[in-house]
């Protein structure tokens, strides 16, 4: 049975309690390279006629990074490790600790509100990290260890000595299609909904345009 979650890493709270056994847990760090964005010593700006891209934490808005909305940005002068990879989970560290998977092969730069999670993906499939870290607990936990009065921060050290349930890459998988599906179902009620409201104020206009 599919249930439309409003919030779709609230699966989590049903699944984690099968899978999460408390006496076979690991680090992050220990399945993934965790590092900081690039600190830029200068204001950026725009560059309209550069090939690649800058990330910057405001552009973590969906499941997967949108990369027709970011800042297009000169990357040929930064070391391709610094370059967002295949696969990578990116983590707003400011504020929002909002969560995306970048998948392509497009240059992008992200900048130092962000933090990159580059997986083992024979551990671990990148859209089951980001799912967990989406999670209500892991969110609660990043706002607990977080720093700053004003503007509330996540240390990197934090985030690579997060511990995670081991959980086997099938369940993992199942857990990523059910995700997919209620972001399909999702995705068709808000365009239902569109449309309906569309109808609406169609009708309204008819009824009312000659008064």
């Amino acid at each position: 049975m599919c249930i439309l979650y409003k919030n779709l890493t609230e699966i989590l709270k049903g699944c984690m309690i099968v899978l999460y056994n408390k006496d076979i847990n690991m680090r992050l760090d220990s399945i993934a390279q965790v590092q900081q964005g690039y600190t830029f010593r200068t204001k950026v700006l725009p560059q309209p006629d550069a090939q690649g891209f800058l990330l910057q934490a405001g552009d973590i808005r969906h499941r997967y990074i949108q990369t027709s909305a970011l800042t297009p940005f000169e990357t040929a002068d930064f070391d391709t490790n610094r370059l967002l990879q295949d696969g990578d989970v990116v983590l707003a560290s400011k504020l929002s600790f909002a969560v995306s998977v970048y998948r392509g092969w497009d240059e992008i730069i992200p900048n130092s509100s962000i933090v990159v999670i580059r997986p083992d993906q024979d551990q671990i499939i990148p859209e089951f990290l980001a799912l967990v870290l989406s999670s209500q607990s892991v969110q609660k936990h990043f706002s607990s260890v977080s720093i700053g009065q004003y503007h509330r921060s996540i240390r990197i050290q934090d985030i690579r000595g997060l511990v995670l349930p081991d959980t086997s890459i099938v369940k993992q998988q199942e857990i990523v299609d059910f995700a997919s599906n209620i972001a399909k179902q999702q995705e068709a009620y808000q365009m239902k909904t569109e449309y309906l409201q569309d109808l609406l104020q169609t009708t309204i206009h008819q009824i009312t345009h000659s008064l």
